[in-house]
């Protein structure tokens, strides 16, 4: 795959992303409104599929998040790194 494809293929990636973390806070800011309509079975399956969508993002957020924990945080085995 060249640099091209594989720019293009992380925009689309990054704008399905986009539009499910979206629709995910306008299911959850109406949800009564769902309910009170009787489609609430309706917007229980569209957030499971916006959660389903943005998997992988928040767990490459939560990795990404944990290794930067762990660079600010000396270890006990480096030198000067807060051992008993």
């Amino acid at each position: 795959m060249n640099l091209k494809a594989a720019i293009e293929r992380n925009r689309i990636r990054h704008a399905r992303f986009k539009r499910a973390e979206y629709v995910l806070r306008r299911v959850r800011q109406r949800i009564f409104d769902y309910e009170d309509a009787g489609q609430l079975a309706k917007a229980e399956r569209l957030i499971a599929t916006c959660k389903r969508v943005l998997a992988p993002k928040w767990r490459a957020e939560r990795a990404a998040a944990e290794d930067r924990k762990l660079q600010r945080t000396p270890s006990a085995f480096e030198p000067g790194g807060g051992g008993r």
